[in-house]
Order: C-alpha cells, then sequence, then structure tokens
C-alpha cells in the first residue's frame, strides 16, 4: 500500500513537472514575441530622435479600457507615430513546432511560408495572404490622430525577416534563358486597390504564361492607404534597410520638411520607397505602376 501512494506520488510529481515546463515553453515564446516588439518600438524610437533631432520626440503614455488606443511617439505638436511588428502566419509556427516534435532519429523537413501561411489559398494566392499578413493588425485598431500627420512604423524583420527588396511592386528572377515575376505584397497592402489590382501566379514565365488563369485579382481589402486617410505614410523597417511609403490620399500630408528629416533615417533605402511633395503626381505614379503590372499580362505567344 504504501509503495502504490509513493507511485502515484511519483506519477503526480512527473505531471505536474511535465505542466511546469510546457507553462514556460509558452510563457518563454510569449516573451520573446514580447520582445521583438518592445525592440521594434525602441529602434523606432532611436531612428526617430535621430533624425527629427530639432524637435522633441515623447512616448505616449498607453491608455487602458474602451476607446484607449493611442499612437506610440509624438514628434513635435502635430505629428504621431505608431509601431506595429506583424507576426509569422500561425500554421507556419505550427509546421515548425510539429518538425522540432519529431525527435533526431532522421532527418525532417517542412516547406513552409512564414508571411502567407501553408493553408491551399495561401499558396495559391500568396500576394493576398501577404497583403492580409502585413497590416491585418491595423484595420480595426486605428492609433491614428484625426486633422494631425500620422505615420505608421512596421517593423517587417525583427518576426518577419523580411528585405527591402519585398516591398517592390513587383520584382523578377532570370533562371537560365526565363525570366519570372512576382508581386511580393508589401507595396499592394498599402497602395492596392480591391477588385483592380492585378498579380500574377507563383512561377509566372513572362515570356510564356499570359493567360487570364495565371493572374489573380487584390481581395478582401483596399490597400490601408486608401482606407486609413489619416496616416500620411508608413516607414518600414527591413532587414537590410528602411524603406518610406507616401501617403498620396491622406487628409494631413507630410510637409517637405518632415520628408527631408525621414530621408535622414539610418539605412534609409529611397531606390525602394515612394514620395512626392505632389500627392497628385505620386497617385499618378501608384495608378501608372498597376497598369505596367497588367501590361505584363502579354505574352509573347
Amino acid at each position: 500500500m504504501i509503495r502504490l501512494k509513493f507511485l502515484m506520488i511519483i506519477i503526480l510529481m512527473v505531471i505536474l513537472g511535465l505542466k511546469l515546463h510546457l507553462l514556460s515553453v509558452v510563457m518563454r515564446k510569449k516573451t520573446i514575441k514580447k520582445q521583438k516588439s518592445d525592440l521594434a518600438e525602441i529602434e523606432a524610437y532611436g531612428q526617430l530622435v535621430q533624425c527629427f533631432n530639432n524637435m522633441t520626440v515623447e512616448q505616449i503614455p498607453e491608455l487602458g479600457g474602451k476607446g484607449g488606443l493611442t499612437s506610440d511617439f509624438k514628434i513635435g505638436d502635430d505629428l504621431f507615430v505608431e509601431v506595429y511588428c506583424p507576426d509569422k502566419a500561425k500554421s507556419h509556427k505550427e509546421a515548425i513546432s510539429k518538425l522540432g516534435q519529431q525527435g533526431t532519429a532522421g532527418v525532417s523537413t517542412v516547406i513552409s511560408h512564414p508571411v502567407t501561411g501553408n493553408e491551399k489559398l495561401a499558396v495559391s494566392y500568396p500576394t493576398n495572404q501577404t497583403i492580409a499578413r502585413a497590416v491585418s493588425g491595423k484595420r480595426e485598431k486605428d492609433q491614428t490622430r484625426h486633422n494631425k500627420k500620422n505615420i505608421l512604423w512596421v517593423n517587417l524583420a525583427n518576426k518577419l525577416g523580411l528585405k527591402v527588396k519585398d516591398c517592390l511592386a513587383i520584382s523578377s528572377v532570370n533562371h537560365s534563358d526565363q525570366t519570372y515575376i512576382g508581386c511580393f505584397g508589401i507595396w499592394h497592402s498599402f497602395y492596392g486597390q480591391k477588385g483592380q489590382s492585378t498579380f500574377p501566379k507563383e512561377r509566372f514565365n513572362i515570356r510564356f504564361d499570359g493567360l487570364d488563369s495565371d493572374w489573380y485579382k487584390q481581395r478582401d481589402h483596399d490597400g490601408l492607404f486608401r482606407e486609413r486617410k489619416a496616416l500620411s505614410a508608413a516607414i518600414i523597417s527591413c532587414a537590410d534597410g528602411i524603406v518610406l511609403f507616401q501617403n498620396p490620399f491622406s487628409e494631413v500630408a507630410l510637409e517637405k520638411d518632415d520628408l527631408t528629416s525621414l530621408f535622414k533615417l539610418y539605412q534609409f533605402r529611397p531606390e525602394y520607397s515612394w514620395f512626392d511633395l505632389s500627392a497628385d503626381d505620386l497617385k499618378k505614379r501608384v495608378d501608372m505602376c498597376g497598369k505596367n503590372i497588367e501590361l505584363l499580362k502579354v505574352s509573347e505567344t
């Protein structure tokens, strides 16, 4: 009887130990996730202080409760900045987690998509999934100040590891004697138009493809700039540089002094950025970019 009780105590201790271990793993993952978000805010603050060196950059205390959403920083009297650090797709993290649980008896592999996710539709229409992933957390949570200048600082480096080339409206790669094109989706998540913007499917061959079935439209949402006219611009922090997207549909545009200050951001990449003192000129460039992508639908066959 004593042995049985002792054995039951041992079993309970093992179960408790496993629960504590699982809890610590979950808490550690949450802590790492929180740390990466905090680092994004620290980076943004340091960068803003450096480039707006003749103005005061203040951190805004968070307000709790309903309607307590606030921007993260205030620059001078009329410029507000909110910081956002999107996470990897849930299905990607689950795939990696399962891979880690398979032990070391053999070599296991997984093909996963950190930004778009692994679902069938996500793999088939990756640009739309990137559009959803990049700014989904900011469509419902509006932290802008109306009638003020607002900048959304998006950190795509800490959790997603994206590079400035991923911010291109369209990109290409040459393989052997073929050229393949694609739209990653970050640019369209800000400038794209629902039901209008057009994307080639994965591995679109510019010489031989060109059927309507090889293309698909932007679905579900317009680009964030079209929905959120209170936003003046977005700063995209990537693993290898900073990209500036200016909003041509904004109610309150950035002024020349604001732009020249932002040009001083560490590792600023103007060749990947979209900005103009004229909102109309920037609109025309955005519209022309979309039309040029559609022109590529015409194949040589």
